[in-house]
């Protein structure tokens, strides 16, 4: 399970941030890996991430885009 649309869609809010909440619901709803995806930027952003349920962390214009941070 991924994190990847939230925030992207016309299902979801518009955030400028990881969609924290949907991230601590899966985890409390399923028991298969949630990957983290969408929105981080920063390394406490990905540690939230992570000790809110999430087996993994994608980031990726953090990564191939640094000029745009």
């Amino acid at each position: 399970m991924a994190t990847t649309l939230s925030g992207y869609t016309s299902y979801s809010e518009n955030k400028n941030r990881p969609d924290h909440d949907l991230i601590a619901n899966l985890f409390k709803r399923i028991s298969i890996p949630i990957i983290a995806e969408g929105r981080i930027s920063y390394p406490n952003e990905a540690v939230f991430c992570l000790k809110n349920g999430a087996w993994s962390v994608v980031v990726g214009s953090a990564i191939t885009r640094p000029q745009d941070y």
